[in-house]
């Protein structure tokens, strides 16, 4: 039997065996419904289509146009708030700034012409509310029921005359908030793949099940057959929840910008992070006597991991982020953060993939070797230093 074909048989065992627990089944069942819900109840539940609108008018504008804007909304369908930018936090420089942050939805501001910002592809509800409020309430429908055009009417009906300049927006609320999901969904994956790979070398060793198949395979296509088979079944469970958003993408459904390039890097990252954790857990599985003992050989990976997920989520913005983005014992879950919220360049995550990749090719390395010489050592505790 060939080397590929041994490893081979070591990952159907593992996918096979896994898939026969109920447990396994029911947890990527959950992660299927919950995605399912995350992507459709919004949309469901909500009981007002209506659109709703916020503008900074910066002093100067005319009162008339500040105090129809409302009222014009309504009558087109949607609500719209004269706000204040001093409620904001941080309270922005300017109402350009404002909007360009995403605190707002567009502003005007006092000028010949008077100039409306907007987001990028604004509303075309907005603007039509922002034309008549600055042509005079009512004007432009005058207009048109005299025969004219609606685009003749706008123009007709601008006095004073209104520029529109759309600004890309800063949509920093739906990053974080696509950024916090990817981490919570990288650091369960990682910690659980490293639980099931330690806890099975664990169990194995400890019933001398793992005697019975290194004599027909070797010990390390054992070890690496063993991560491949959990991890295509934790990748399994990651694709459960991948499924309903992208099929949400497909069919037109609204989601956040960030959402798909998310999937894309989580993917990517969550790969090379097993590649990296599963064979050391592998390694800490085997140093232990009984089954009871993989919490204490794997708590310094949890709390590695806990330390990444808590930098991820609070610091990843920061220094400490960038330089966590670049140890392999973090990035895994650090990296995919920072490159979604936009904090990340090109050559940042490069040099983390880079030496992400080295480190998981020195981990395979080492822990197939500790891996080799622990798994058929039995009557105590083993430690590192007892096998090199």
């Amino acid at each position: 039997m060939t080397g590929f074909e041994q490893f081979r048989l070591v990952v159907a065992r593992e996918v096979r065996e896994s898939f026969r627990r109920t447990s396994v089944r029911v947890v990527i069942a959950v992660l299927f419904a919950a995605a399912v819900a995350g992507v459709t109840l919004p949309d469901l539940l909500s009981s007002d289509d209506r659109p709703s609108f916020e503008v900074i008018v910066e002093p100067g504008v005319a009162d008339s146009i500040s105090e129809s804007l409302a009222e014009l909304a309504a009558d087109a369908g949607a609500d719209l708030e004269v706000v204040d930018p001093e409620t904001f936090d941080p309270v922005p420089d300017s109402a350009r700034e404002a909007v360009e942050d995403g605190q707002a939805d567009a502003a005007l501001v006092d000028g010949s012409p008077l100039l409306a910002v907007t987001r990028d592809d604004p509303s075309d509800t907005l603007v039509s509310v922002l034309l008549q409020a600055a042509s005079g309430p009512g004007l432009i429908d005058r207009l048109v029921e005299a025969g004219v055009a609606v685009d003749d009417a706008a123009t007709l009906a601008a006095t004073p005359p209104l520029v529109l300049e759309s600004v890309d927006a800063d949509e920093n609320d739906e990053q974080r908030g696509v950024a916090f999901g990817a981490s919570i969904v990288l650091y369960m994956s990682l910690l659980t793949v490293t639980i099931q790979v330690a806890s099975g070398t664990a169990i194995e060793k400890a019933s001398r099940i793992s005697e019975v198949l290194l004599a027909v395979v070797r010990p390390g296509t054992l070890l690496f057959g063993k991560v491949v088979g959990v991890g295509l079944v934790s990748l399994t469970g990651v694709i459960a929840l991948v499924i309903p958003v992208v099929g949400k993408a497909a069919v037109g459904g609204s989601l956040p910008p960030a959402a798909l390039p998310a999937i894309g890097v989580s993917l990517l990252w969550f790969v090379l992070g097993l590649a990296f954790w599963a064979p050391v857990a592998g390694m800490a599985g085997s140093l232990v006597e009984r089954q009871e003992e993989v919490g204490t050989a794997v708590q310094p990976i949890t709390l590695v991991m806990v330390a990444a997920f808590f930098a991820a989520t609070s610091a990843a913005d920061t220094v400490i982020g960038a330089v966590l983005a670049q140890i392999p014992l973090t990035s895994p879950i650090v990296e995919p953060t920072r490159i979604v919220m936009g904090e990340s360049s090109a050559l940042e995550a490069a040099s983390s993939l880079v030496i992400l990749l080295i480190a998981a090719a020195v981990a395979v390395r080492f822990g197939g070797v500790v891996y080799r010489r622990a798994i058929v050592r039995t009557g105590r505790r083993l430690k590192v230093r007892d096998l090199l």
